[in-house]
């Protein structure tokens, strides 16, 4: 690529109107970074604002697609021989490419920040030189050719940006290739393999043509026995490497006492294998509220159910974001999945499906307040320490809690983007979101936010209600977010108690609210809670059980006390 992109020493001062698209940049456009990914299955186009202090975050400006598949595009589709990429499909790549400088121009992304990335089906292609030289004369951009150990890093490397915490063997599956590595990322530091990551011709699309080419004039047994070949040499390069990648022993010991290694998986194969599953998720739960594929979680049950899925691809009519051509690759999928959950040593645990970005406290970051802290040290303190009957999960319910956003901030709203958060994290956050709020809904609303306690566990359900209602006075105590520099004017004390409801056998919950004393208090401060707390008590009343009379729920007593010294 001609020349670097250099980086100012102070940043720029961006505006953006969404309204319009229009963008208006000053100083220092070259913060302004725009990548073309040359996949085997599509072509990905994106700006991104590396503008500090949200460089980490990478906001993206703008995306699109170009749905050319160099891979299927160097087979001649009556004979599946191998042929040097047409040149009409040439050209339209060029087309688009000459199109997307334009884009960056219109954003003010000056041409040596642009760049070229393209994966195996371009290295492989008979014509590559020859396809290389064309995208530069017209386009004036180099193309930069990633090796599969690379390729496989860099998967590897986006999956964990997803996560906080993560431990598990990493998977990136492309149309032409498939790469292996194992992961951790423990508070911010970031392990793999020494030997980075291993790769396989076992792509999407790549297997499928493989599959054709193994059973085609052949009959029912010499077809079998073929796949079987197949199957056992694809058994032995798993087997292989994981030995070479020398995961770790600890690592190991986890899964074999838990049943088996998580897998994190990304790439578009893979990807369409979750939406698969997602979709399969949907009878029996009304509609399944979260579309989102980023740390969508399985079983192995469901993971590895090959027949099941391929049942599902083949007779429902339409699977949202699973195209013709996915739907093509399903059964070398399909081949690849069953293969791998025969192959890994100590089996699989579950599956996260993952897409690259932002974990949560990263992505908040922008919208949180300085006061963020103290304002969830307030909402923790309204739930009792647990002790060894009472799960760990309940102080886990308020992770985030600091967002201002809604019931459909999660799915489609504000943190709709933030990468790492499971399906069942989302659920909890946009419930607690949605009670401290306190507003009524409208009906399609009040069916969305059924569709989300649907993902949960009564208990789970119960406590982001107690939690939410909690947080709705702390929201009227603290509207701006800011808790000051000084004492808080609140303290939050919980406790078990040993009254309970529902036949659950469960605790009760005391919340006190501790105020100073005052003989003079022009704020109310005290009558501004107590008015409160009958809304914070009508969650434990049995008709607010989650599930019904015979639901889970538990007593809450709840009430404010002054002191004359606040600790």
């Amino acid at each position: 690529m001609g020349g670097g992109c250099d980086f100012p020493q102070h940043p720029s001062q961006t505006s953006y109107a969404s309204d319009d698209l229009y963008v208006e940049l000053q100083d220092t456009p070259q913060y302004l970074q725009a990548v073309v990914d040359m996949g085997s299955n599509g072509i990905r186009f994106s700006i991104s604002d590396l503008t500090p202090p949200t460089t980490r975050i990478i906001p993206t400006l703008h995306v699109h697609r170009l749905d050319i598949s160099l891979y299927e595009a160097q087979f001649d589709h009556l004979t599946g021989a191998r042929v040097p990429i047409p040149d009409p499909v040439i050209k339209d790549v060029v087309a688009g490419l000459l199109r997307f400088q334009i884009i960056c121009a219109d954003f003010g992304v000056p041409s040596s920040c642009i760049r070229i990335i393209a994966t195996e089906a371009t290295q492989t292609a008979i014509n590559c030189d020859e396809f290389l030289k064309t995208i530069r004369k017209a386009t004036g951009l180099s193309v930069e050719l990633l090796t599969k150990e690379d390729e496989g890093k860099i998967g590897a490397f986006g999956i964990a940006s997803s996560f906080s915490e993560m431990e598990g063997i990493a998977m990136d599956l492309g149309g032409g290739s498939m790469q292996i590595t194992w992961i951790v990322s423990h508070s911010g530091v970031i392990k793999m393999s020494p030997k980075g990551a291993f790769s396989f011709p076992y792509g999407a699309a790549a297997l499928t043509q493989k599959l054709d080419e193994l059973t085609k004039g052949k009959n029912h047994n010499e077809a079998k026995r073929a796949m079987e070949r197949l199957r056992e040499e694809m058994k032995s390069n798993f087997l292989h490497a994981y030995i070479g990648l020398e995961v770790p022993s600890d690592m190991v010991k986890r899964a074999k006492h838990q049943g088996g290694f998580k897998l994190y998986l990304s790439g578009g194969g893979f990807r369409g294998w979750g939406y698969l599953l997602l979709y399969q998720n949907q009878p029996g739960k009304r509609h399944y509220p979260i579309s989102i594929i980023n740390v969508f979680t399985v079983p192995n049950s469901e993971f590895s159910d090959t027949e099941k899925l391929e049942q599902v691809a083949h007779t429902a009519q339409k699977i949202f974001r699973v195209s013709d051509r996915r739907r093509k690759q399903v059964p070398a999928v399909a081949f690849l999945v069953n293969v791998l959950a025969n192959a890994l040593p100590h089996g699989i645990r579950e599956a996260h499906f993952c897409q690259g970005g932002n974990p949560l406290a990263m992505a908040t970051t922008p919208y949180a307040k300085a006061s963020a802290p103290k304002i969830a040290e307030l909402l923790l303190n309204a739930i009792p320490k647990y002790s060894g009957s009472h799960s760990k999960q309940y102080s886990d319910l308020v992770s985030g809690s600091s967002s201002t956003s809604a019931l459909y901030s999660t799915s489609t709203g504000l943190l709709s983007s933030t990468h790492g958060v499971s399906h069942s994290s989302r659920a909890l956050l946009a419930l607690i979101l949605e009670e401290s709020y306190g507003g009524e809904l409208l009906p399609r609303e009040t069916r969305f936010k059924a569709y989300l306690r649907d993902i949960l566990e009564a208990k789970d359900v119960w406590w982001t209600c107690y939690i939410g209602k909690v947080a709705l006075l702390v929201r009227r105590l603290y509207p701006s977010g800011f808790v000051g520099e000084t004492k808080p004017r609140v303290r939050l004390l919980a406790r078990w108690t040993m009254d309970s409801c529902g036949g659950s056998g469960t605790n009760g919950i005391q919340l006190v609210f501790l105020i100073q004393k005052k003989t003079n208090d022009p704020l109310k401060l005290k009558e501004t809670i107590q008015d409160h707390l009958r809304v914070i008590e009508k969650v434990g009343k049995p008709k607010n059980l989650v599930g019904g009379r015979d639901g889970w729920g538990l007593v809450v007593e709840a009430s404010v006390r002054e002191v004359d010294i606040m600790e």
